[in-house]
Parts: structure tokens; sequence; C-alpha cells
């Protein structure tokens, strides 16, 4: 059997082709390309023709070829809400939402496109997470996925495929686990928490990768290609490595990191140095409070508060869990999406859970990408997509 995910969370769009045979589940193709950033901003897609012509690109570039699609999106504007109803028949729940669902999601009823799965039920009750977004946002993404000579088969929030996708990595329904889920993406990150094989508290944010990017190229005064380099070459364990907080010293301290003799991390450092002199900038001119700070401080600063908003938001999904469940205990952080070099090192000595990096490859196997010379020079990080992966289980029944 073939299923074909597809992530449309950002201008970096990422879709997969699994392949279910008897013995194993195989990523048969996958496609990992951008498109303008103009195209789609936050998870909304402004141009669908250009996300049309890249599409018929990618199908053509890497053979992909079903034409049957499943499609994720990530967008704040979506509506995300846990509803408990004094029904468990499921068509009498459609009916209830039919006439209800404006009392559950402020949109008008004419620019609504709603679904919802059911989490858990009682003799009397369901509790179901219900979804909302408005009919044109949507419709945007299915011009798109027609323009490309794709059929639409389903469109989902991509809290969900990554719920799947950890459903079928740690096989939930037989290994009963309770763990905070973290996927960073590139314009927008998903925090959930699983409960056994329920997902609960799911959210959309907008720290992500970017955000790092812009603070960086507020902060030392760099444009976005070079900020968005630094990220990827920006290596958390150098601040781990550290004895002070580098937050807790002001401008023209002799940080870890800087020119000074007590740097662990010389050669990362003096790297990022020959980085930011290449541009012609070792300082901020910003008359904020980093202006004096020696380059390589700002962006240890920088990278280190912007994670630490990202940190917060974790920690403020794990005590409203608990909070909601005071018997039940977070076992540990999983963290996929976006490869920033140990963010998840970081993350668990701010946090003091235990933190480990989704391994997808180890359920799903890459011998025909393996075998493909196409794939060679491919970063096999973007193509192990969790969210379009999770899109393709979703076809997979």
């Amino acid at each position: 059997m073939l299923s074909i995910g597809i992530d449309i969370s950002s201008n970096n769009i990422t879709a997969v082709e699994l392949l279910n045979s008897r013995r194993e589940m195989m990523i048969k193709t996958a496609a990992n390309f951008e498109i303008s950033a103009e195209s789609i901003k936050r998870g909304e897609l402004q141009e669908p023709a250009i996300l049309s012509n890249a599409l018929r690109e990618a199908w053509k570039k890497y053979r992909i070829s079903g034409r049957n699609v499943f499609i994720g999106l990530s967008n704040l504007k979506a509506i995300i809400k846990e509803v408990e109803l004094p029904l468990t028949v499921r068509e009498e729940i459609n009916n209830s939402l039919k006439y209800q669902i404006n009392d559950f999601i402020p949109i008008p009823k004419d620019n609504i496109l709603y679904d919802y799965y059911i989490m858990e039920k009682t003799e009397s009750s369901s509790k179901i997470m219900l979804v909302g977004a408005m009919k044109s946002m949507v419709m945007n993404v299915i011009d798109a996925i027609k323009g490309a000579g794709l059929i639409a088969q389903a469109i989902d929030l991509n809290c969900f495929s990554l719920f799947r996708t950890l459903e079928t990595v740690y096989d939930l329904a037989n290994n009963k686990k309770t763990f905070c889920a973290v996927n960073i993406g590139r314009e927008i990150s998903i925090i959930e928490i699983v409960e056994n094989d329920i997902l609960k508290f799911p959210r959309l944010l907008s720290n992500s990768a970017s955000t790092f990017i812009e603070n960086i190229e507020k902060a030392a005064v760099l444009d976005p290609e070079l900020s968005k380099n630094i990220i990827y070459d920006f290596d958390f364990d150098s601040l781990l490595k550290t004895s002070v907080n580098i937050n807790e010293h002001g401008p023209g301290s002799d940080l870890p990191g800087n020119a000074g003799e007590n740097m662990e991390n010389k050669s990362d450092m003096a790297a990022m140095e020959e980085t930011l002199n290449k541009a012609g900038t070792v300082q901020s001119k910003s008359a904020d409070k980093t202006k004096d700070m020696p380059g390589s401080a700002i962006i240890d600063k920088t990278m280190g508060d912007t994670a630490d908003n990202i940190i917060d938001e974790i920690k403020m999904s794990i005590e409203h869990y608990q909070q909601e469940n005071p018997e039940s205990k977070i076992e540990r952080i999983v963290i996929s999406g976006e490869n920033i070099k140990n963010i998840e090192k970081y993350i668990e000595e701010k946090t003091n859970y235990k933190v480990e990096r989704l391994d997808i490859s180890n359920k799903f196997s890459m011998g025909l990408i393996d075998k493909n010379a196409i794939y060679n020079n491919i970063d096999r990080n973007q193509i192990l997509n969790p969210l379009a992966i999770g899109m393709a289980l979703r076809g997979m029944g």
C-alpha cells in the first residue's frame, strides 16, 4: 500500500511517499524543496500557483508515482479545542456540532471548516478534540494541490500528524507512555502532551527556527541568509560547556566563548568570529544592552535567550497538564523538527527532564532511499520529516 503525506507549514516543503509491505514500513520516495519566503507566511499559503509549480517539478524530479495526497498544515489562526459532549454515538456528535459549532469556535458559520476526533468515551459522554479553520485558508491549499495535478484526500493540522508518527515510532497502542513532544518547526512549532495513546493539549506557537534567525539578524545586524547559516552552525554544547550563565554578564564581560583564555570551545567560537568578520561586523550597532559585546557573545546570548523562550512554553504546557492530571507524570521530552545542534541537551539541562531526539529511522526503512543516487547529497534530516510522515500514515488507514 502506498500513501503520500505533504507538510506545508513553511516555505520549506516536504513530501514523503510511504510503502507498507508485509515486513516493514518503507520510505519509497521523498522530496524536500523551498519556495519563495513570501509564498507562505506563518503557515498560511499566499500564492497557490507558486506551490503548484514547485510540486509538479518535485514529482517529476523525484519520480513520485502517487497522485493522492494527505496534507498537513500548521497555522496559528486555526483553533484547537477540547470539548466534552453528553453524547457517545458519532452520528449524534456530528449533528450536535453541525448546529452548535459557533458555540465552540468563533468563526462565521459560512466561512468555517472543522473536524474532530474522539479522545475518550464514557458511558454517557465523549471528549473530543475539535479543530476549526477559515475556509479561505484551506481552499488556497486545495487550489495549489489541484494546480499540481494532485488530489487532496485529507487536510489536517500538523499537531495530529506529529502524534501519528509518535504513535507509530513508540508503538503507543502496546507501550503506554506519557511524555511531552516538541517539534521545532521552520516557522511554527508544536508542543503537545502524549498520554498513553491519547493526544492532549496540542499547541501551535510562533517561536521557531525563524525566531532564532530573526533574533540573530536584529542583535548582530546581519542579513537573513548569514543569520540562518549561524543558527544551523551553532552548537548548544558550547553553552553547556561554560561554567557560568552568559545572561548574568553585562556588556564587555570576559564571557566564555569570547576571546578570553577561559574559553573552552575555542575552535567553534573562532569560526563564529571569522563568520562575523567576513560579514563586516562583530558587534551590534543597535542601542540595546548587547551593543558593546563581542560578536560571539552576542550570538551566545541571543541563541540562549531564544531557546529559553521555547523552554518556557514547554514548561507551561507540562505545568498545565500536571494541574489537570495531578496523578500522572511526564516521563520525558521528545524533540523533533529543525536540526539545531544539541538543543535537546540544552533543554534537558534547563528543564531537568530527560530529553531525547525522535529517531524515525528505527521504524521506517530507508533501503529504497539508500539505493537511489538522487538522494546522495540530500540531508536525511530534511526528508525524515515527522509531519509529512504522519500525514502519509493517515493514508495508511
